[in-house]
This record gives structure tokens, sequence and C-alpha cells, in this order.
């Protein structure tokens, strides 16, 4: 009966309850909607829409700066579950020197979730 008490109770139950720490639930939100609006963003591209995810990444900066490596999970997106980078065009094109190719085959991108 413990163990089913303590899977019910939350992980940061101070983030919670307590007013000073309202930061971390604040950061957190807006980090997830960031990534809500880089997704949206990935599927149709849009001055609009980037600079949604610019706002909210700078407003989850803002409640806690944690949220610094939040450029390196959208590049992670870009890889999977997105698939935005082609890994072979890639490597073969950094192999030459030459940037990483960026798949723009259609303008939406759709996600390519595994079996």
């Amino acid at each position: 009966m413990v163990a089913a008490l303590f899977a019910w109770h939350p992980l940061h139950v101070e983030s919670v309850a307590w007013i000073s720490e309202r930061k971390d639930v604040l950061s957190t939100f807006f980090l997830f909607a960031a990534l809500l609006a880089y997704i949206s963003y990935a599927r149709l591209p849009s001055v609009l829409r980037y600079s949604k995810v610019m706002f909210l990444f700078a407003l989850s900066l803002m409640s806690k700066q944690m949220t610094v490596t939040a450029p390196f999970l959208l590049l992670l997106l870009d890889f999977w579950p997105l698939g935005r980078v082609d890994s072979r065009r890639a490597s073969s094109s950094q192999l030459q020197g030459t940037s990483a190719a960026i798949n723009t085959n259609s303008k939406r991108v759709r996600f390519r979730w595994p079996s």
C-alpha cells in the first residue's frame, strides 16, 4: 500500500505546494509550450510561428535559466521524430566540408513514429 501511495505522489512536491518553487513549474510549462510551437513551426514554417517559439523560449529562460539546453532539444527533435535532417546526406556533406543538408523535399513535415 505504501508503494502504491508513493507511486501516486508527485516527484517534486515542493514545486506544487510552495509558491517559492513555482519557477520550476513555469519554466517547464513554457519549455513544453515552446517545443509544441516548434513542432507546429516544423510542419508549416513561417516567421510568426518561429517568433512564437522564440518568445516562449525567452519566457522559459526568464523563469529559470536551466532551460538554456532547449536549443539542443530542438535539434534532437529535428533528427527524430521530425526527420528534418537526413543523416546520410549530412554525413557526406560534412566530409566534403559543406554544411549539413536539410531535407527540403516537401513543405510539410510528417512525424515518423516507430512501429
